[in-house]
């Protein structure tokens, strides 16, 4: 499986969501949001890898 890396731009984006959704919505959520976001990411990452 490939490794993803991400940009700084990309980090600096998760940060921001990260601080929304702490702010927002708690930390339990912001986990929650944050683990969507990067789980997302593998399953973009396994199809690439197949293809």
């Amino acid at each position: 499986m490939r490794i993803v890396k991400l940009t700084p731009k990309a980090n600096d984006d998760l940060t921001a969501i990260w601080d929304y959704g702490l702010l927002h919505f708690g930390k339990a959520q912001a986990e929650i949001i944050i683990i969507r976001i990067l789980g997302q990411s593998q399953d973009v990452n396994r199809h690439l890898h197949w293809q």
